[in-house]
């Protein structure tokens, strides 16, 4: 019994560290992850173009990260930790001052795709994107 108590506080502590939310200036990494404060995060729920695909004469990805930055670049953002993912990354839900999702703006604009088991928002905002024909759908 001594040592399950270490090990629920142990547990309890890890919960709640993965529940922490850093907030401040982002810069986009790649067309799915942000750094804020020199944490990196993977946005969830969302997939990047896929490698090799092009938008005209440029790599989509390219196009989608700097879609990605010119959104962060509006104001501080806040993102929640929901994993640590390794080599200082951890899997996050990110937003802006308003309380927005970017990662269903970047969905919603056609430069990202909603993941598989995504939330249904995700799914019906790519599915809107690809009727449009926006961004990577063209």
């Amino acid at each position: 019994m001594k040592f399950l108590t270490p090990c629920l506080l142990m547990m309890l502590v890890a919960e709640h560290a993965s529940a922490e939310t850093v907030t401040g200036a982002a810069k986009a990494r790649d067309a799915t992850t942000i750094e804020i404060a020199g944490g990196r995060f993977r946005l969830d729920g969302i997939a990047p173009p896929e490698e090799g695909r092009t938008c005209g004469a440029e790599p989509c990805a390219d196009i989608a990260r700097d879609a990605l930055q010119e959104l962060v670049s509006k104001g501080d953002f806040a993102c929640e930790k929901l994993r640590k993912l390794g080599h200082g990354f951890f899997l996050a839900h990110c937003k802006d001052g308003a309380g927005a999702d970017i990662a269903i703006a970047l969905i919603a604009a056609g430069w990202t795709a909603a993941e598989s088991g995504a939330t249904p928002a995700y799914v019906e905002a790519e599915a809107k994107a690809k009727a449009a024909g926006l961004g990577m759908w063209k």
